[in-house]
């Protein structure tokens, strides 16, 4: 079920107070997949002036966890699949170098929704703001902690 298209979206990254990267986008469309779990997809600004082709960033939002993909540009594509207080799996596929995998533990993970009107007399919860903080780890050594944060306009 479509709930929003054109969404204003701003996300970043982060780590131990840098920002890595940020992004704003005018639009994003988010799906409904069911009560509470929604999939926003944007078009990120190419970073390479050769692309032929935009990056996608997909996220799958729910109440327990946050799982993002990359994919477009042929050099990296990445996915993070974040789970509550949960170690899970960061992968990342280089051009000419195959998957990299990666341990990470989310220790937290906070979704705020807003309701908005979906019919003349229904309120639909739709997802407003997102923050993720995650430890990034190989074995027994971590890299770095990590937070993203996504803000969607759904006014």
């Amino acid at each position: 079920m479509l709930v929003r298209l054109k969404a204003p979206v701003t996300l970043s990254w982060s780590n131990d107070s840098t920002v890595l990267h940020s992004l704003e986008a005018a639009a994003g469309t988010l799906y409904r997949r069911r009560p509470g779990h929604f999939n926003l997809v944007l078009a990120e600004p190419a970073v390479n002036t050769h692309a032929t082709t935009p990056r996608l960033l997909w996220l799958n939002i729910a109440p327990q966890g946050l799982t993002i993909t990359m994919q477009g540009d042929g050099a990296c594509s990445y996915r993070h699949a974040l789970k509550l207080h949960q170690a899970s799996t960061s992968t990342y596929w280089l051009q000419g170098m195959g998957k990299l995998q990666f341990c990470n533990y989310t220790s937290d993970l906070v979704v705020q929704y807003r309701a908005m009107p979906q019919s003349s007399d229904r309120l639909l919860p739709v997802p407003i703001n997102v923050r993720a903080q995650y430890k990034l780890r190989t074995g027994k050594d971590q890299f770095s902690h990590y937070c993203i944060d996504l803000a969607i306009d759904a006014a």
